[in-house]
């Protein structure tokens, strides 16, 4: 299937989804959030796929919603908005029960919608001058499509405080709360790509921690290339 805002690429059992609107900062549209809802159904119903990686293309992971089609929105029927944000809060739902590990490789900056594609990952890695933000109460907007994703993984308190003070986070302080897993430094990575490729994930569980080891290693590399194709 050809894609408008996603570039996905296969390779040793693992798809990486590329979100692919660097001109925007990956800010989602309604086209990403239909395309990224379908791609996710199509790599969950492909059995050469193990497990997926979700990246962005440019100088960062995702800026959240694209402010132009929140404009557009504003001028759109209360049952148009209902069934826009029931797509984007399916989209997420959709990525949250895949039933195939997913990972979220994530540099640059997450702000609103693209934090909640990081917590409904289940690992996610960052890079360590990664800046994440849960922006929507600056706009009188509440972040209740990804409410369930973000609980989980940071917990009430925390939620609480982030979303109803839009404070800026770091990479560090999202590791300590738990919204990441792993921080990396860019100049580590290069070095993993020629051992992911050695290596191929098992169907058996008793591998596990060794594909995991693998998924990891693969969601590291390329954040030094994905710098590089945002120029």
């Amino acid at each position: 299937m050809k894609y408008q805002t996603l570039d996905i690429q296969e390779a040793h059992g693992v798809a990486v989804i590329w979100l692919d609107r660097p001109e925007v900062r990956n800010a989602m549209n309604e086209v990403m959030v239909r395309e990224l809802t379908s791609a996710f159904d199509a790599l969950e119903a492909d059995a050469a796929v193990r497990a997926i990686v979700l990246a962005g293309r440019g100088p960062v992971f995702c800026a959240g919603a694209d402010l132009k089609y929140m404009k557009k929105m504003s001028g759109a029927s209360p049952h148009e908005n209902e069934r826009d944000a029931a797509a984007l809060a399916g989209m997420f739902h959709r990525l949250y029960t895949l039933g195939k590990p997913t990972v979220a490789r994530v540099h640059g900056a997450a702000y609103a919608g693209g934090i909640g594609l990081v917590c409904s990952c289940d690992i996610a890695v960052a890079a360590q001058d990664t800046r994440f933000c849960l922006s929507e109460v600056r706009l009188g907007l509440a972040a209740a499509s990804m409410g369930l994703q973000l609980l989980r993984a940071i917990g009430e308190r925390q939620a609480s405080r982030y979303l109803l003070s839009a404070e800026e986070l770091t990479a560090a302080e999202a590791y300590r709360i738990g919204l990441v897993q792993e921080l990396a430094l860019l100049d580590e990575l290069e070095p993993i790509e020629e051992d992911a490729k050695k290596f191929r994930p098992r169907k058996s569980l008793f591998y596990w921690p060794l594909s995991l080891a693998f998924i990891i290693g693969t969601c590291l590399v390329g954040l030094r290339q994905s710098g590089r194709t945002g120029g």
